[in-house]
């Protein structure tokens, strides 16, 4: 199954970013105590669309990215990895084409189609891809955001080439990060996004090096290679459908995570659709509008890797094992918030019988 390839997928990636000599991510106090080595901003106050609001800007990204056709080269990265890719996107009677081509580790594509009204979910597939992240975009109800965010116009810039105007959402409690935008004059197109702590400090940062909008792409660009069976280790195609946006419902659910749930979830932060089947668990990601995590439930052997907590950008990950019966539940929290966030939320995961 999709989903539960992904997920193995996150596990070979949280493994190998645990044991690479030299490239180990830090706990939460230690990735606190660094500073990142970003490129410099360069923003200045003008008048050029001021009067548009924060929040008349972020609906118009919410829709230029899904509506709008790009080309352009992504660097995204934190403290201790830099990543580039190329992405190219189109909409076309009714339809969404997105091709992403990682330039940096691993050849990978990710090639998305699908109905504008379904091709937005991008679900667990950005803790794998995290260019996913940053073209996901933010919730159209910005009445939502206005209540755990501080929404404010943040002066002018310039990004690959194109005037900006910077917005900066800073959280009203500790449970979220909050993130400056970067959003292309013309277009309304997210160009750059810095996700900060508390103080500011920046903790990732997703940025266009290069970016053609508005051109049309050619549809033959988003098509699979004839040679797919011999490129299948590096090419990933997610078709994007209904049925793949809701992949379980009432009559697909299993008992074996039947009943288990968090008895806490930050405020403001929902689900986002229906739980995703596993082959013996299942996913759930929640959302407040801009920042997300998945919470995993699955059931294991014994002999699994230990609980663990650890922090690279602003992903954090925690892991914890609870007995149940005969049963080994593996409880498995990751995504865009803090780390205190993250285990205050796995520890809240317990069995409640249903009656």
């Amino acid at each position: 199954m999709r989903l539960a390839w992904l997920c193995c997928t996150l596990w070979v990636l949280l493994q190998a970013t645990t044991v690479q000599a030299g490239n180990q991510p830090r706990d939460d106090q230690a990735a606190n105590s660094a500073s990142p080595q970003l490129p410099p901003e360069n923003s200045q106050e003008g008048s050029a669309g001021a009067q548009a609001t924060p929040q008349q800007w972020l609906q118009r990204m919410a829709r230029a990215i899904r509506q709008t056709s790009y080309q352009g080269v992504l660097v995204f990265g934190d403290e201790d990895n830099w990543h580039t890719l190329t992405i190219s996107h189109t909409a076309l009677d009714g339809m969404e084409y997105e091709k992403i081509s990682h330039l940096t580790g691993r050849p990978k594509e990710l090639i998305r189609s699908g109905p504008l009204a379904e091709a937005g979910n991008s679900g667990p597939a950005a803790l794998v891809d995290p260019a996913k992240k940053m073209l996901a975009g933010v919730t159209p109800d910005t009445s939502l955001l206005e209540q755990f965010y501080d929404l404010r116009l943040a002066g002018r810039d310039r990004i690959a080439g194109h005037g900006c105007r910077k917005i900066r959402l800073q959280p009203l409690d500790d449970y979220r990060f909050g993130q400056n935008l970067w959003l292309d004059e013309d277009s309304g197109l997210l160009l750059r996004s810095d996700v900060v702590d508390r103080n500011g400090k920046v903790l990732e940062r997703y940025q266009f090096a290069q970016i053609d909008i508005g051109k049309p792409v050619p549809l033959p660009e988003f098509k699979l290679p004839s040679e797919t069976a011999a490129l299948a280790a590096h090419v990933d195609s997610v078709p994007v459908t209904a049925a793949t946006a809701q992949a379980t419902d009432a009559e697909q659910t299993t008992d074996m995570v039947g009943g288990w749930q968090a008895d806490w979830t930050p405020p403001g932060f929902a689900k986002t659709d229906h739980p995703e089947l596993l082959e013996q668990g299942q996913a759930l990601m929640y959302s407040d509008g801009l920042s997300a995590y998945t919470l995993f439930i699955d059931y294991i052997e014994k002999d699994s890797m230990p609980d663990f907590s650890k922090r690279w950008g602003a992903t954090s990950a925690v892991v914890r094992h609870q007995q149940h019966g005969d049963r080994n539940m593996r409880i498995t929290v990751v995504g865009e918030v803090p780390m205190a966030t993250a285990k205050k939320i796995a520890w809240s995961v317990n069995y409640r019988d249903k009656k």
